[in-house]
């Protein structure tokens, strides 16, 4: 129809996680379909039956699993997954192929870090440097960094924590492990890549992206 159109930007994004391997990811679209970005929604794709979902509370503590069960789906199914929530995923017994599906955010959107450890990720998918709130829109994910933010990345191959990257005020991002020191601009997480962060006082992480 003539004059008729559409702002929204529809994508998807795949990740393989490996059989009996915990892998950490985030949701990195928005769906908008009928139950939101219930867990049901949000991961699907190829997953065995007995594949395990964990996310974790705010201060790092674990929150109750939900299981995935062939014929059925996933158990409880009451976790909310909204873009940029982070979660541990551990198939069984073969690899997962995990399949996120739903809109780009555009626009301005935020993403609220509280205080202490927490597991976040971008609400835009996009591999960039975490940077700063006063880096380039364009080159960094603007992570609202201050002086001694951790990053700490979880390693699937070796499964296990990597080393904490450091950020300091006047220098920027500072990696003291055997990648070290690292980019000042910091670590570029992956898409859909969840990570740690600890913060001594909560921020807002506001990102800006327009892609019509």
């Amino acid at each position: 129809m003539a004059g008729v159109f559409s702002v929204n930007v529809v994508g998807y994004v795949n990740k393989t996680v490996p059989a009996e391997n915990f892998a950490v990811l985030s949701v990195p679209l928005n769906y908008t379909g009928s139950g939101g970005n219930n867990i049901t929604n949000v991961v699907g794709g190829t997953i065995p039956d007995g594949t395990v979902l964990i996310t974790v509370a705010p201060g790092g503590v674990f929150d109750d699993p939900e299981t995935y069960f062939d014929g059925f789906g996933w158990f409880p199914g009451t976790a909310v997954l909204p873009p940029g929530k982070a979660f541990f995923i551990k198939p069984t017994g073969a690899q997962a192929a995990i399949t996120f599906v739903g809109d780009v955010l555009q626009g301005t959107t935020t993403n609220e870090i509280p205080a202490g450890t927490s597991l976040t990720g971008s609400t835009v998918p996009q591999s960039l440097p975490l940077g700063d709130a006063a880096s380039s829109a364009a080159t960094t994910l603007q992570f609202p960094a201050v002086d001694g933010d951790n990053y700490i990345a979880w390693d699937v191959s070796t499964q296990g924590y990597k080393d904490p990257v450091t950020y300091f005020n006047g220098y920027g991002w500072f990696d003291s492990g055997v990648n070290g020191p690292g980019p000042v601009e910091g670590p570029a997480p992956a898409v859909a890549e969840g990570f740690f962060v600890e913060k001594l006082a909560p921020a807002s992480w506001i990102r800006t992206l327009n892609v019509q």
